[in-house]
């Protein structure tokens, strides 16, 4: 799959057969100068940076109803091979507590870094609430079981509302 980052200064082409088309608000936490994202199959000369899942439940992005946010993270080690594994690894420690939590994530996936991305990743995850966000970050289950596998992330971290655009 393939990212396509849209912001103030850099407004592309635009992408056909988009799977996810998200307008992002101002961040919560961190710096992100995206406004929207769409994510759409890897076809030969399309713009965008490569995209690998790692968990993703697509079609959830037609039926969110709950506050939905973006999270973009870099890793300690950009250009190791084994991200994608590392975040599955923090993906699966998380899934009790988000589950607990009434969380649903849409999408989880390692990025290539590009012009307009500075991201290693992304997660687009859908809470009940807004106050689940928080709650799940002060949950001691949560911290505990996610411990050693966050250890992989560092740098750059960014968390914005994001909607279907």
């Amino acid at each position: 799959m393939k990212l396509n980052v849209i912001s103030e200064a850099h407004q592309p082409s635009p992408v056909s057969a988009v799977v996810l088309d998200g307008r992002v608000s101002q961040p919560m936490f961190g710096e992100l100068d995206v406004r929207r994202l769409q994510l759409s199959p890897a076809v030969d000369g399309q713009p965008g940076v490569q995209v690998t899942g790692v968990k993703q439940d697509l079609a959830r992005w037609a039926e969110v109803q709950g506050p939905t946010m973006l999270v973009a993270f870099q890793f300690q080690a950009p250009d190791a091979s084994d991200n994608a594994d590392a975040l599955a690894r923090y993906v699966a420690d998380r899934e009790p507590a988000l589950t607990r939590h009434g969380g649903r994530v849409v999408i989880s996936a390692v990025t290539e870094r590009g012009e307009q991305w500075s991201f290693d990743g992304f997660e687009i995850i859908e809470f009940p609430s807004a106050d689940t966000v928080g709650q799940l970050m002060q949950d001691p289950d949560y911290r505990n079981r996610t411990a050693a596998s966050s250890a992989v992330f560092g740098g750059a971290f960014a968390m914005a509302p994001i909607q279907a655009a």
